[in-house]
């Protein structure tokens, strides 16, 4: 079994900058929650791909 390798930051050099989130209005936060706890049907693409004769067997 081989191991990670980790290389130490050198002292001059920053990290990138971390993206700027805008956090979610009041509305947007309502909606993804509501989606979230009421998630809706799966539409007929989704059951096809989730049929269990699409299953691949596990080796």
């Amino acid at each position: 079994m081989s191991s990670a390798t980790t290389l130490p930051l050198s002292d001059d050099s920053d990290l990138p900058p971390l993206p700027h989130v805008q956090p979610l209005s009041d509305a947007d936060r309502d909606l993804f929650l509501a989606v979230l706890y009421n998630p809706p049907e799966p539409n007929a693409a989704l059951r096809r791909l989730m049929a269990p004769e699409r299953a691949k067997p596990t080796t």
